[in-house]
């Protein structure tokens, strides 16, 4: 059983985003940007000027939250380093915060975003994770996971690495150049599916950057109540990266203008991915593998 107000929180390679669990809905409360993946080292971990970020927000979040539970949970991009660099972090963490952090594995995270995402759907569908330097696809059918793929060395963080020009404030590098780089990094499916749900707080996303949405005809779920076309993906995709100004993005997010930095070269990935495996429809999606941790702990 959770209770009310627990809070729940996601370490990822970009961002720290804290969720609060109260009347059976999750909301996330707020965020702070931590880039982890810059300095990391795959022997010692991440720096110790982020690792001291790290623990002063939780160390903020604790002051914030003194009386109900809260646990932390990093994502697989930490899960690299061997186990006593993980078990250094962990003990670090916790003798500073108070706060319990569990390093995910892959399977770990794919296993919470699947339960979260078939909560209310039983389809067949092409899951998109891109992180910040591999890409993981799913395909899902029945509630199961029956196909994946995990591309390494091909994510956020190796994009803007090897195109840096793509966070000009008007981008110097044309979106359909790294869409053709990208396509050729990309493995064959098993699996043919036309319609994709696009993870990473895509649905946020694409509302305030004014994406084309429409109601979702495919399930119905309030968690995803919204779906677009490749197509109308594409046109807007082109318009952010040649049109719309860096600085203006980042207006639409003034709480974390950084989260903004990765975006251009997230959706470039996700259009090369989406063009790749010919889909059709795609689903915006906000769900985290919190969401899939919380179910699961209300299941037990």
């Amino acid at each position: 059983m959770i209770e009310n107000g627990s809070i729940f929180i996601e370490i990822t390679p970009f961002v720290v985003k804290v969720f609060e669990y109260d009347d059976g809905k999750v909301k996330q409360l707020q965020g702070t940007a931590i880039p982890f993946r810059q300095d990391f080292d795959k022997t010692n971990g991440v720096s110790t000027e982020n690792e001291i970020k790290l623990i002063n927000f939780l160390e903020k979040i604790h002051e914030q939250h003194p009386i109900v539970p809260i646990k932390a949970f990093a994502r697989s991009f930490f899960d690299q380093v061997p186990e006593e660099e993980k078990e250094r972090f962990i003990d670090a963490v916790f003798a500073q915060t108070g706060i319990e952090m569990e390093i995910m594995s892959q399977d770990m995270e794919q296993d919470y975003i699947i339960k979260a995402l078939t909560l209310n759907f039983a389809g067949k569908a092409l899951v998109v994770d891109v992180s910040a330097d591999s890409t993981k696809l799913i395909v899902i059918d029945n509630k199961q996971a029956i196909e994946t793929r995990i591309v390494d060395n091909l994510g956020i963080g190796t994009v803007i690495t090897k195109h840096p020009e793509i966070n000009n404030d008007i981008s110097g590098i044309g979106l359909g150049e790294i869409v053709s780089e990208v396509n050729q990094l990309l493995p064959e499916l098993e699996n043919k599916v036309s319609s994709a749900i696009y993870l990473g707080s895509a649905l946020y996303y694409m509302q305030i950057a004014n994406y084309p949405l429409r109601p979702n005809e495919i399930f119905n779920d309030p968690m995803h109540p919204s779906m677009t076309t490749y197509q109308e993906f594409v046109l807007k995709n082109d318009e952010i990266i040649s049109q719309i100004p860096l600085s203006e993005l980042e207006a639409l997010s003034p709480s974390n203008k950084k989260w903004m930095r990765a975006a251009r070269a997230k959706n470039a990935i996700a259009q090369a991915i989406f063009s790749k495996y010919q889909i059709q429809i795609i689903i915006p999606s906000n769900v985290s593998v919190i969401d899939g941790i919380i179910r699961t702990e209300l299941s037990e």
